[in-house]
């Protein structure tokens, strides 16, 4: 397992074993790998006694063997580059870095704005033109930060529910009933 400056947990995953490989093969890997659940916390907001919305927070995909993946890039080596898991992990790392970008500009504006206001103490137009910098950039900054997480959230979810069908498809496996059988 690996760690990221983030502190987010990573787990690295061993590409499937290629399509030409024994049938026990790759039913053995996708036994490993297949999802066994998705781990989500379901929060209801209330105003009184009457709910005024909910939020879903997808927290992991749990795989067969027990490990838990965290991060949906994780699953990159597993699954086919034109799965709907693949599409969704890049929606996924495009608002990821799209949050990171907007949190830097945003700390960068209300350190801006922070520091205009303090070299105007003695000025107040200098001073409130610093104070509207910083509470500008503190309130734009934390709206984008809670849509892109949201955002985020959504591919990652995406890309857990997908998981098994892109997995399967990789090992061209299918599922009759119960049983993981030979595509045809």
């Amino acid at each position: 397992m690996r760690q990221t400056v983030a502190c987010s947990r990573h787990v690295e995953l061993t590409p499937p074993p290629q399509p030409s490989a024994s049938f026990k093969e790759r039913v053995t890997f996708h036994e490993d790998h297949r999802p066994r659940l998705t781990k989500e916390t379901h929060v209801t907001f209330f105003q009184g006694t009457n709910p005024t919305g909910t939020r879903r927070q997808t927290d992991y995909l749990l795989l067969n063997d027990g490990r838990r993946i965290y991060s949906p890039d994780d699953l990159t080596p597993v699954v086919l580059s034109d799965s709907r898991t693949a599409a969704a992990i890049e929606r996924w790392s495009k608002e990821r870095r799209t949050r990171w970008t907007v949190t830097g500009l945003g700390i960068a504006g209300v350190a801006g704005g922070a520091a205009l206001s303090l070299a105007g103490l003695g000025d107040n137009a200098t001073f409130y033109i610093g104070m509207g910098l910083f509470a500008a950039s503190l309130l734009t900054m934390s709206a984008w930060i809670l849509s892109l997480l949201q955002a985020e959230n959504d591919e990652a979810a995406t890309a857990y529910e997908f998981y098994g069908e892109s997995l399967r498809a990789g090992l061209e496996l299918c599922v009759e009933g119960d049983e993981v059988v030979e595509c045809e």
